[in-house]
């Protein structure tokens, strides 16, 4: 999977490592993995890693649906302006 994300519980961040070509669905596929698995903490701070990425196979509704992804993690936990 050309996307890759780790959690640093202990310094309060996950890692997000993009590499190689990335898809719309293999980018959200991630993210709601990463979510849905329970480590996700408003606190967290993220560190994104775009160095090997190769964005040509992303579209504007990806990123779009990633963007009401992460909107709706902030939105479950009341932190979303």
């Amino acid at each position: 999977m050309p996307v890759i994300i780790t959690l640093n519980e202990k310094e309060g961040y996950f890692h997000t490592k993009h590499f190689g070509k990335v898809s719309d669905d293999e980018l959200t596929s991630a993210y709601v993995e990463f979510f849905n698995g329970g480590h996700w903490t408003p606190e967290l701070n993220e560190f994104v890693d775009l160095d090997e990425v190769d964005s040509s196979l992303l579209t504007s509704d990806g990123l779009k649906k990633l963007s009401s992804i992460i909107i709706g993690q902030w939105k479950a936990h009341n932190i979303y302006p």
